[in-house]
């Protein structure tokens, strides 16, 4: 079975903590952080080809959803 991940904004440490509380008898559903890190350092050279060879995540992640809402959601299949 597929699990759920929420993804939380940094700076929304009471939405984490609301849901992590709400969600935490559900086994196949994980609420976390996003550790991504926003300014990166830029590179001269292009960036390498991608070597995974399939996306892990059904549904890609919506950057547009998480900045408006300060949450999303991804299906993980197992």
């Amino acid at each position: 079975m597929d699990r759920l991940v929420f993804i939380v904004r940094r700076d929304r440490e009471k939405l984490y903590a609301t849901l992590k509380a709400a969600l935490v008898t559900e086994p196949l559903v994980h609420v976390v952080v996003d550790r991504r890190q926003w300014h990166r350092r830029e590179r001269d050279a292009p960036h390498p080809t991608e070597r995974r060879r399939w996306d892990r995540r059904v549904r890609p992640l919506n950057e547009h959803e998480l900045a408006e809402r300060g949450w999303t959601v991804v299906r993980v299949p197992e």
